[in-house]
């Protein structure tokens, strides 16, 4: 299978790997697995895929991954994975459990379990989980990352924990509805560059000691004049320990040659008497757990 033309169906197998590097790989990305059960054990790759062809799809199936090597990604892809109605165990030692330069979906009831050195869970494109309970936990790392957008729907049920945020996205973050449950060791529970959004669900957020449930950095745009909230919570919903949503003033800083200019977006304590503070990055998160319900 290691033709970048070459497509691969697994339709109601028992596969068990042990000891090669990769334990199955498909260079064009075109991999359908449905209706099967599929072990790969010590290898650095559990099922590789590519970015020829946009098709891979594991479909009401049980995969057992785990890998020790340097690279050890239990499902690996150049285009967009979907997880449909399937169990999916995964741990990865030194690496990510999955990794995809495209989106994730995850649908219908699948289970994610999922551990790993690097994001547990990491796309380049947007992550959607819908319907379907994932255990993502980093020991070095954000348990769930998306360099876009995260989405989570319908019935979901979702724990994240990592050495940074729990959850972290370079977009925006959306929850609709479900069970959220975030948290970070050294982190913000929740960290996000674009506007976090809940129109449903409860979530459980908990930052490290002096730092944030959730954070949204905000990088000023021009013709941006006073800094905007980027938290959003459905006028429903309430933080049970009374915080409240704060928005920092703009503060500078430089990153190599580019300057910029930024604002915060992050829960404070419901006795806070500032609706809008001189916050900078080790200020702003000093609010702890909050729980919406």
């Amino acid at each position: 299978m290691n033709k970048f033309d070459a497509s691969l169906q697994i339709i109601n197998a028992i596969i068990s790997i042990d000891n090669y590097v990769v334990g199955i790989n498909v260079p064009s990305g075109d991999v359908t697995v449905q209706g099967s059960r599929i072990t790969v054990t010590n290898a650095d790759c559990g099922i590789s895929g590519g970015n020829e062809i946009d098709n891979f799809l594991i479909q009401g199936s049980v995969l057992d991954l785990t890998g020790e090597g340097v690279s050890s990604v239990g499902l690996l892809n150049g285009r967009d994975i979907q997880i449909d109605s399937s169990l999916i165990k995964i741990t990865s030692q030194n690496s990510n459990a999955v990794y995809t330069d495209g989106a994730i979906t995850v649908r219908n009831g699948s289970v994610l379990e999922m551990k790993a050195f690097y994001p547990a869970l990491f796309s380049t494109l947007d992550t959607t989980i819908t319907d379907s309970t994932v255990i993502a936990i980093s020991t070095d790392d954000s348990g769930i990352y998306s360099r876009a957008n995260i989405l989570i729907n319908g019935t979901s049920d979702i724990l994240a924990r990592g050495h940074w945020a729990g959850i972290n996205a370079n977009g925006n973050i959306t929850i609709n509805s479900g069970k959220i449950y975030s948290t970070s060791s050294h982190d913000m529970g929740i960290y996000l560059r674009g506007i976090f959004t809940m129109n449903g669900g409860d979530v459980y957020a908990q930052g490290a000691t002096g730092f944030a449930a959730i954070g949204a950095r905000y990088t000023k745009q021009e013709g941006d004049t006073e800094p905007v909230e980027k938290i959003v919570i459905n006028s429903n919903y309430a933080d049970i320990g009374g915080g409240k949503v704060s928005v920092s003033d703009w503060y500078s800083g430089a990153s190599g040659e580019i300057n910029w200019s930024r604002s915060w977006s992050s829960f404070v304590a419901g006795n806070d008497g500032n609706t809008k503070s001189n916050y900078n990055y080790s200020i702003i998160i000093a609010h702890g757990a909050f729980f919406l319900y």
